[in-house]
């Protein structure tokens, strides 16, 4: 599903928000799947898909940005 929501045409900000939902799935995941270093590079771009998305993003930005601190380490 990701590998869809990936291409060009698809709008940054539907991107973003399915960026930002996979990264947090994978956050919450326990056992061997989990794969915590994906989750915060996903966030990273969900960040900066919302930029890209423009103004009306901002919030989005912020909150994506806000988790992706708390979630650094």
């Amino acid at each position: 599903a990701w590998t869809g929501r990936r291409r060009d045409d698809i709008p940054p900000g539907d991107r973003a928000t399915s960026a930002f939902l996979l990264a947090r799935l994978l956050w919450s995941i326990e056992g061997p799947q989990r794969d915590r270093s994906r989750a915060r590079r996903l966030a990273q771009q969900t960040v900066d898909a919302f930029r890209e998305a423009g103004d009306a993003y901002t919030d989005e930005a912020d909150e994506a940005a806000r988790w992706l601190a708390e979630h650094a380490g």
